[in-house]
């Protein structure tokens, strides 16, 4: 009887030892492949990762995404409070092959677009948003990226403290995504299946003094 108890408490403590190794390995493996591109021009702070070896999925929080340089002009941040990875290839990314993902979600992400000099090249404030696009999907292989109940502000100058431009309840679906297909007049760069984008409101505020 000792020995049947002796017997079940080892395959427990092998059973533990083997299931923190693992979520070690995918918590450990996954920083790494996110920022493993020695040109990238975003880097991607995680405060928390969980992730449930049965179903697939990994849970990040706090996820801060922040330029690897500091940048003249215009500076694009942003803010994640949780992002979830469904169907994730775990097996792939423990051993540190890729990072394969069937979908990834931003939920209540906040996205900060800051002018720091002042400028009318419109096509440099898009392009940082498709920018940073391409770097979330390029970080692996990715099938489908959503965004949902996402915030926009831009903030320049003239305007203080308060921000000329805000989108609120911003919702993006994007799916079959080719990251090796890059099409530059789309919001998200790459060749897709479909895509659709929605918003509750957009307050945009003039500076009189240019009128």
């Amino acid at each position: 009887m000792r020995k049947t108890v002796y017997i079940v408490i080892a395959f427990l403590l092998t059973l533990a030892g083997s299931w923190f190794y693992v979520n070690h390995m995918i918590r450990s493996n996954l920083v790494k492949m996110i920022n493993s591109d020695p040109d990238r021009n975003y880097n991607f702070e995680v405060g928390s990762i969980n992730a449930s070896i049965f179903s697939g999925d990994v849970v990040l929080k706090h996820v801060r995404i922040e330029p690897v340089t500091d940048t003249i002009g215009v500076i694009l941040t942003a803010r994640v409070t949780r992002a979830e990875m469904n169907d994730v290839d775990l097996v792939s990314l423990i051993t540190g092959k890729s990072l394969v993902i069937g979908r990834l979600i931003f939920l209540g992400p906040e996205f900060n677009l800051e002018i720091l000099e002042k400028t009318d090249d419109e096509t440099s404030k898009k392009g940082r948003m498709q920018t940073l696009f391409g770097e979330i999907l390029s970080r692996g292989k990715i099938n489908e990226f959503r965004i949902q109940n996402g915030t926009m502000r831009a903030t320049k100058p003239e305007f203080g403290d308060k921000e000329f431009l805000l989108v609120q309840n911003y919702n993006l679906f994007a799916n079959e995504i080719e990251t090796d297909s890059l099409q530059w007049d789309h919001q998200v760069p790459f060749k897709m299946g479909s895509f659709s984008t929605s918003m509750d409101s957009v307050v945009y505020r003039i500076d009189t003094n240019t009128v």
